[in-house]
């Protein structure tokens, strides 16, 4: 995961910062502002884009669409828990995503054995 591939810049206003992919956990939307949380000691991003920009821009195989406002990193999932009629992803650094129920069972189709 050292090659150049596998990073991308993430713009913020002026500023841009290099970011490994991998280390994405999750982009979640608020309106026009994604926020972009890091696994490593670099926290959060807040960047102006639509969500969709921004999956077209991911790989497909990584990440998954968890509701309208969210988009997980499946690399960083630590657990999945089946809720009454959502799926709760439980990530690697303890943040808890309940998946919309749409989204539960197209997860639940692609990938619960």
């Amino acid at each position: 995961m050292n090659d150049c591939r596998s990073c991308g810049f993430l713009r913020a206003g002026y500023r841009s910062r290099l970011a490994r992919v991998g280390d994405i956990v999750s982009i979640d939307v608020s309106k026009n502002d994604m926020t972009v949380k890091l696994s490593n000691d670099d926290g959060v991003v807040v960047i102006r884009g639509s969500l969709d920009q921004c999956l077209r821009k991911l790989p497909a195989e990584m990440f998954f669409r968890a509701s309208r406002s969210c988009v997980v990193n499946l690399l960083q999932v630590a657990r999945v828990d089946a809720a009454a009629r959502n799926i709760v992803l439980r990530m690697k650094g303890g943040r808890e995503i309940v998946m919309s129920r749409k989204q539960s069972l197209l997860f639940g189709r692609q990938f619960v054995l």
